[in-house]
């Protein structure tokens, strides 16, 4: 049974396919073959299908090393030649020739070119492993988009799974349908549930489609982790194949080992990433803030990026951080441009709050008692109070209602005579309360627990105590459930800004706030203000399909059917979210007292594609109470110091605890924390010179691959003619004449793309392939290489190849006619398509060829390739040829065939020869990366298992807790265990780089025949 190779065409199953890869594939004592073939029938184009060749009943390879012939009897025109040649040509990928830049094509975005620097780097990688860093608002996510593009477009990834918190889940799926027209689908309990009542208790979510989405905390859980890993197949160790090809990590930094006190410790979070990271080929991590001013933990989160050039450890190597993080700050990008790329942040203009009666009371109060608990507080007991009252303070500088329902929960269990008090428990109650949530009952029920068992450790209240308690619960009974004075300055504020005279006016608001109680609190104000339609609330845990309701709503253009203007949201709801649209204005209900949170609501819209020129975020300043001093330090550090929050956003939150407490009078800026995170992701930002090589390779790839308007509007044209369909109608009259097409009556196959092709209500939109055509319109669809109108146009011809010579829809054979004093004599230009398998069975290089040759009769000249490039550029025209002129060109074809065979031989033998040493040379340059890479990781390792067993460091180690302890000793462990793995690395992995880019086989499969026909041969045969 004749076993395909990579790129032939097939029939399996009474389907076409193209052979993506060939891998061998043993069952029990047989050799056989496990093929991946990737569908060219209308029907299910583009879908996947894997199958042992040899089990395989009926599977036909069909022939395409045959020269398309002219005795066919028909003719392509040039349209329809050149449509199918550029069909084929925007498909290939080479790790031999240099890089040509592709995923600007295949997206529908307002691209801005430094977005594209991070795809220059990853083509430069043999092994994408990036650390997208950028600023808040930069685009990340369109980024990470693009480099996933570029790596499906070069078949270097197929199996992706993005991992992030809930929260961002439905954003990431529309993020990437919307602009990249890729399809995922979210695993999470509710999909399980679907999967399983469908197929049955044992499947896979994990294997269930290519392309998945779940969040990081749905991963952690033992049960999910363990079916991921599961789902993974059973390979050699030694392979260099992974079972993913790309993971993407968003908000990594949630992933990150925590340091909170003296040694960094491991989460839930960073056991799974650790645990997954190994099974992708590729992997992108983005976070704003990489670095939390450890640098152990900062070199975790690298290790676990690229374990061959980062250890975990004290010590970061500047140049590997140099290959894998991309980090631009927005200034640095305005200074870059010289003008002004995003809007201008204003935060100097805060809500004045002077409290005054019950409410000054109540603050007053709140601090005495503060005083009173922490004075009597000592030992073991000392921790727990000051967090259960630090819970008290932040909720109390939150709202009235935040507040009550607090200190109900804390009075409740201080009065009680018996208590249970658990050190170690309220600890890890307290490290939780400091993670992000994606879901604010979970939150408030954690929150509600942990004031529950701190409050364990009050001793017995005092008589004042006792009556401070109850006169403040009193208070806030009293003005719980009404606007206090901060929430009056709230309305009044919005009255004037959004309400002028009484009438709404088109200006959106978004209102955050750190507690769900809060939230609640808000709306019901707001509510009976009359204001419910203007009205939306955005919080964690909300139902996915509600969520989106509102999101889209708040992203929408105000209208009579759409009048929100307010959006309450709480910090659950806000990482990550795009809320710039049509909002400018921002107010922070409290101040949040790490700064990494205030400056993450801040980027809900401050960010890129804000159309406002200003965005104004506000807070509420006290004019009477002393907590405001400190809570000024925070706005102040988002203010100057944004770059710097990742390092000292802990540090300054545990400061303003402390403060606010009573416990500090300054807070101290962490100089050390902030020049340990400096040095660690200092790198040199060549931000113009970067973008001026992309923008240069834009306009190498546009021309090199002719990704012109027309040519892409041919390519779609001439797919729906050979469908029968009447093609493109262009537009003539109005500000999209000449730009913009009419697509009515999709041919029956095509009926999969429509809804690409409407808009929400359903009405047709004009097709346009110009993104400069397509800015700020809604009227029109932009078609991009990786729309699926376009998808679907090039499957058309790319299906055409299984169609022999002389098929009902394309021909392969076409002609051109040029003047004599261009074309002295006829042509033949033969088209083909290289195809280079590595060892491991990848396709390591692909391209077109062209093999031009002078007609003298029955034999065949050479035809030097400058000319020939300079011919195909020339401007031709297709005219009918004569019956004799056809008949002497299909009379001589069978003497040119055997020359063209002849030609094609020799070229194949010859582009063996280049591409396997130019591969060779490839593969020595990884393997000494690879060798050099391991032998100082291996180096690091043992120095720092050497260290360890130092008297200082022995010494240091007293100062850890047992959980740190713990930690310690588990990094220890690791360490070894891959000074271990990595010996076996250093003898195994350069043997598998020699393997990847050893040449297996080398094929050129001929794709088409064009004739280059002077004029003259025309005027002479009509004469005779």
């Amino acid at each position: 049974m004749q076993v395909p190779e990579q790129g032939q065409l097939v029939q399996v199953r009474n389907r076409h396919f193209i052979v993506d890869d060939v891998f061998p594939h043993r069952d029990g004592g047989s050799s056989l073959n496990r093929v991946v073939l990737e569908c060219l029938d209308d029907d299910a184009v583009g879908s996947r299908l894997e199958v042992v060749w040899e089990r395989e009943v009926n599977a036909q390879v069909f022939d395409t090393s045959q020269i398309p012939s002219p005795a066919g009897g028909g003719w392509d025109t040039t349209q329809r030649f050149d449509a199918f040649t550029s069909a084929v040509r925007w498909s290939v990928s080479s790790l031999v020739e240099p890089p040509t830049l592709q995923a600007a094509f295949h997206g529908a975005i307002d691209l801005d070119e430094y977005q594209l620097v991070p795809v220059v780097r990853a083509l430069q990688m043999t092994r994408v492993n990036l650390l997208l860093a950028d600023d808040v608002g930069l685009g990340k996510t369109i980024e990470a988009g693009l480099v996933l593009q570029e790596l499906i477009a070069r078949r270097r990834a197929r199996r992706v799974l993005i991992v992030c918190p809930a929260s961002l889940q439905q954003q990431w799926r529309d993020e990437m349908e919307s602009k990249f027209h890729l399809p995922f689908q979210i695993v999470d309990a509710t999909a399980i549930q679907g999967l399983r009542r469908e197929y049955g208790v044992h499947v896979n979510p994990w294997s269930s489609f290519p392309r998945l989405i779940t969040s990081m905390d749905f991963l952690k859980q033992a049960t999910r982790l363990q079916d991921f890993r599961n789902s993974l197949v059973d390979k050699q160790k030694a392979s260099i194949l992974r079972d993913w090809d790309l993971l993407i990590v968003d908000e990594v930094h949630n992933c990150a080992p925590s340091g909170r006190q003296r040694y960094v410790r491991d989460s839930d979070r960073t056991r799974m990433l650790r645990d997954i990271a190994p099974h992708f080929e590729h992997k992108l991590f983005l976070t704003a803030t990489p670095h939390n001013g450890y640098t152990e933990s900062f070199t975790a989160l690298l290790e676990m990026l690229d374990p061959l050039r980062f250890n975990r450890g004290p010590v970061i190597d500047v140049a590997a951080r140099d290959t894998v993080m991309i980090r631009r700050l927005k200034d640095q990008i305005r200074l870059a441009f010289g003008q002004r790329e995003f809007a201008e942040r204003h935060v100097d203009d805060p809500i004045s709050v002077t409290l005054s009666g019950p409410e000054a009371q109540m603050a007053q109060d709140l601090n005495t008692y503060c005083k009173s608990r922490l004075d009597r507080a000592q030992g073991n007991d000392l921790f727990p109070v000051k967090f259960a009252l630090t819970l008290l303070k932040k909720r109390f500088l939150s709202s009235p209602h935040a507040f009550w329902n607090s200190l109900q929960t804390h009075m409740k269990v201080a009065e009680q005579d018996q208590k249970n008090p658990d050190v170690p428990l309220v600890e890890r109650l307290s490290e939780r309360s400091r993670d992000d949530w994606d879901d604010d009952d979970e939150k408030a029920r954690h929150e509600e627990t942990a004031l529950q068992e701190a409050s364990q450790f009050f001793a017995s209240l005092v008589p004042d105590e006792r009556q401070l308690l109850r006169r403040l619960s009193e208070s806030a009974d009293q003005v719980s459930n009404k606007p206090d004075t901060k929430a009056r300055e709230l309305l009044r504020w919005i009255e004037t800004n959004l309400r002028p005279g009484g009438e709404w006016n088109n200006e959106r608001l978004i209102v955050f706030t750190e507690y769900r109680d809060t939230l609640e609190y808000l709306r019901q104000i707001m509510g009976e203000q009359g204001w419910g339609d203007q009205l939306m609330v955005l919080r964690g845990g909300m139902n996915l399909a509600d969520r989106e309701r509102v999101k889209s709503a708040f992203q929408s253009a105000s209208s009579p059917e759409n009048p929100v203007r307010i959006l309450l949201g709480t910090d659950a709801a806000s990482e990550g979210l795009n809320l710039q649209n049509h909002c400018r204005l921002l107010v922070h209900y409290e101040i949040p007292w790490n700064p990494n949170r205030m400056e993450q609501r801040n980027g809900r819209i401050d960010r890129h594609g804000q159309p406002a020129s200003d965005v104004y975020c506000r807070h509420f300043t006290y004019t009477n109470n002393e907590d405001q001093r400190f809570l000024e330090v925070v706005v102040e550090k988002v203010r100057t110091q944004r770059a710097d929050l990742g390092a000292v956003g802990d540090v300054i939150a545990a400061q303003v605890e402390e403060a606010i407490l009573g416990l500090r009078t300054v807070i101290e800026d962490p100089v050390d924390r902030r020049r340990r995170q400096e040095d660690d992701l200092r790198s040199q930002v060549r931000l113009e010179q970067d973008v001026r090589d992309v923008q240069n390779g834009l306009l190498e790839a546009r021309a090199e691959l002719r990704l012109y308007p027309d040519v892409m509007a041919q390519m779609v044209d001439q797919a729906l003619r050979l469908h029968g369909h009447s093609g493109l109608e262009p537009i003539e009259h109005g500000d999209l004449g000449g730009s913009a097409w009419d697509l009515r009556n999709l041919p029956a196959a095509w009926h999969d793309c429509r809804r690409y092709l409407t808009d929400q209500r359903g009405a047709r939109l004009h097709v346009v392939f110009d993104p400069e055509v397509a800015r700020d319109r809604h009227d029109v669809a932009l078609v991009h290489l990786g729309h699926p109108l376009m998808k679907r146009a090039m499957s058309v011809f790319r299906s055409s190849l299984w169609e022999q010579t002389g098929g009902t829809r394309l021909h392969r054979c076409s002609y051109r006619i040029l003047p004599d004093r261009d074309l002295p004599q006829p042509a033949v230009v033969l088209f083909g398509r290289v195809v280079a398998l590595g060892g491991a069975g990848e396709k390591l290089h692909e391209s077109i060829i062209t093999l031009g040759s002078w007609i003298k009769d029955a034999r065949l000249d050479a035809l030097p390739d400058s000319l020939l490039h300079q011919l195909l550029r020339h401007d031709s025209v297709h005219p009918p040829i004569p019956v004799s002129l056809a008949d002497a060109l299909r009379t001589r074809f069978p003497a040119h065939r055997a020359l063209l065979e002849k030609s094609l031989a020799e070229l194949e033998a010859s582009e063996t020869v280049r591409v396997k040493a130019a591969l060779a040379e490839k593969g020595k340059q990884v393997e000494k990366e690879i060798r050099d890479l391991v032998a100082e990781r291996i180096r690091e390792i043992t120095k720092r298992l050497t260290d360890a067993q130092k008297e200082s460091e022995r010494a240091q180690l007293r100062l850890l807790d047992l959980e740190e302890k713990t930690q310690y000793d588990l990094d220890l462990h690791w360490l070894e265990r891959r000074r271990d793995t990595l010996q076996q690395d250093r003898e195994t992995q350069p043997g598998n780089a020699r393997e990847r880019f050893t040449l297996k086989s080398l094929r050129i499969f001929p794709l088409g025949l064009l004739y280059l026909l002077p004029d003259s041969l025309l005027a002479e045969d009509g004469g005779r």
